[in-house]
């Protein structure tokens, strides 16, 4: 039988286990169908979703006090998620609309460390919410 789904990882990544015990997973259901269905990939899918989910950190952040002071023309927050890991998916939400915002840079500092910027000139500060998966 022809696997379907293998999810491809970093060995040094420090969810390396996890990443192993879902492709088992993968395996193991796809040899026990002997074929797949529509249905049987949205369910692999959500296991996926599920869990990054479950390694999620989000925060919330407020329009003045959290940026601190300009410098370089930016405004600066810093955010400490303990991931250990430099592979990341970074969002930032303005909560005052619900819309997902596109700040000037975002960039990864280490693997515990993620930083946001914004324009100091016009202001571009917002409250927010920042969602690291």
């Amino acid at each position: 039988m022809t696997e379907f789904y293998q999810v491809y990882y970093d060995k040094n990544d420090p969810r390396a286990k996890q990443w192993e015990k879902l492709n088992f997973c993968l395996r193991r259901l796809f040899n026990r169908l002997g074929e797949t269905d529509v249905t049987t990939i949205q369910n692999v899918s959500n296991i996926t979703s599920i869990q990054q989910e479950e390694t999620r950190y989000s925060n919330t952040f407020n329009s003045s006090s959290d940026w601190g002071s300009p410098s370089g023309g930016l405004y600066t927050i810093n955010f400490t998620h303990n991931k250990e890991t430099t592979v990341l998916i970074v969002q930032v939400w303005d909560t005052d609309t619900g819309e997902m915002v596109l700040p000037e840079s975002i960039s990864i500092v280490d693997v515990n460390n993620v930083r946001i910027s914004v324009s100091a000139v016009p202001d571009y500060r917002f409250n927010g919410r920042i969602v690291i998966s």
